[in-house]
C-alpha cells in the first residue's frame, strides 16, 4: 500500500509543469506566431516536432495559416491562462495551450500541442477555430437590388 502511494506520489509530482517547460511553450508559441505572420509557413513545419511532421503536410499547414493570415482586424494573440494541459506518458511530456484573438469577425482560438524535452518545446499539433476564419458573406445583388416595382394597371375607357 504504502508503494502504491509513493508510485502515485511521483506520477504527480513528475506531472507538473515546471517555469523552464512554460518557458519554453511561451518562447515556442511567440515563435510560432512570428513566424505565421511572416508567412515563413516552411520554417514552422521544419521546427516542429517529428510527430507533426509525419501527421501533417506543408500544404496543409500553409492553407490553415493562410487563412488565419487573411483574417481581417486581430488583436495580438494572447494566452488563455485557465485553459491548459499538461500530459506526461509513455510517448513524452506534451503541453497544450490555448491562445485567443478577438478580430473584426469575431473571435479567432488556436490550441497548440507542444512536446516538451528539457527547455525546448517542439510543435506537435496546431489547430485554428472561431468565427473569424469565416466572416460574413458580403450581399447578393438580388438581396441590395429592390425588384422593379410594377407599374399600375389603370383602365381605359
Amino acid at each position: 500500500m504504502a508503494k502504491r502511494l509513493i508510485l502515485s506520489i511521483v506520477a504527480l509530482a513528475s506531472a507538473c509543469m515546471s517555469p523552464t517547460d512554460f518557458a519554453a511553450v511561451e518562447r515556442a508559441a511567440a515563435q510560432f506566431h512570428d513566424l505565421q505572420a511572416r508567412g515563413d509557413d516552411n520554417a514552422i513545419y521544419q521546427a516542429a516536432s517529428p510527430e507533426f511532421r509525419a501527421s501533417s503536410q506543408l500544404q496543409d499547414l500553409a492553407r490553415i495559416d493562410n487563412a488565419v493570415r487573411n483574417i481581417r482586424g486581430c488583436q495580438a494573440a494572447a494566452r488563455d491562462p485557465n485553459n491548459w494541459n499538461n500530459n506526461v506518458n509513455t510517448s513524452g511530456h506534451f503541453i497544450t495551450v490555448v491562445y485567443n484573438r478577438q478580430c473584426a469577425d469575431g473571435p479567432l482560438v488556436e490550441r497548440f500541442v507542444f512536446r516538451v524535452t528539457g527547455d525546448q518545446a517542439l510543435l506537435a499539433g496546431y489547430n485554428a477555430s472561431g468565427m473569424a476564419l469565416f466572416p460574413p458573406a458580403p450581399p447578393s445583388p438580388a438581396a441590395t437590388t429592390a425588384a422593379p416595382a410594377k407599374p399600375s394597371e389603370t383602365a381605359t375607357p
